[in-house]
């Protein structure tokens, strides 16, 4: 039987949620080229963009919206090239994709707008989904049925792109989360921890939680 597990940390989403443990963060090292890097960001951006217009065709303005932005943050040459060059001098794809987001990250965190500033969480996930686009030949597949993403940090791109694919609940183990990803986490119906332990990164894959592991106040 597959080990169980209970998550804690501060319920943005209200609700209870079982599945299958798909644990998305990426912290070891990936190798590729600069060529493969920068044809992971623009894939990324590609499927982002079929995305967005594929909700914009079934009626959902907002959400193909949130999707494009991410689209745009994945072919931006501000993030992309330092990624690329990173490489070229030698750091492996995941460090330098990671550090190349975090750059940006922190400079939109820095704008006075709030609403802006939350963009960071979209530069962060749309780096999270280059080094699974990168190293997808041999990650874990996504569990088959209800599963709980559990990823360093949850931006509404995910809960949109996962909703569909048997998401169940999400556990990110950044603290704090942003209002706009909460807001679509309880209008998707799925419950969501943030703050979670980051020894939860270190569960085998696959593995399920116990029948209750989000509880909202």
């Amino acid at each position: 039987m597959s080990p169980s597990m209970r998550f804690s940390g501060l319920p943005v989403s209200e609700g209870m949620a079982t599945g299958r443990l798909h644990i998305a963060n990426l912290d070891t090292a990936i190798s590729a080229t600069p060529e493969q890097v920068r044809a992971a960001f623009a894939a990324v951006s590609a499927q982002r963009s079929a995305l967005a217009r594929r909700l914009r065709g079934a009626g959902r303005d907002e959400e193909a919206a949130i999707i494009d932005v991410g689209a745009l943050i994945a072919a931006d040459t501000a993030l992309v090239d330092p990624a690329v060059a990173a490489v070229r001098g030698g750091i492996d794809a995941a460090t330098a994709v990671r550090q190349a987001a975090e750059a940006q990250a922190a400079v939109i965190e820095a704008l006075a707008t709030a609403e802006l500033a939350e963009r960071a969480g979209d530069v962060r996930q749309v780096a999270d989904a280059v080094l699974e686009h990168l190293s997808s030949a041999g990650a874990a597949p996504r569990p088959a049925g209800d599963f709980i993403l559990v990823r360093r940090e949850i931006s509404p791109g995910d809960l949109i792109e996962l909703a569909e694919a048997g998401l169940a609940g999400a556990v990110s183990l950044a603290g704090g989360a942003s209002p706009t990803a909460a807001t679509f986490a309880r209008g998707l119906g799925v419950p969501r921890v943030t703050g979670g332990n980051k020894a939860y990164s270190r569960r085998p894959r696959g593995s399920r939680p116990s029948s209750t592991p989000m509880l909202g106040s």
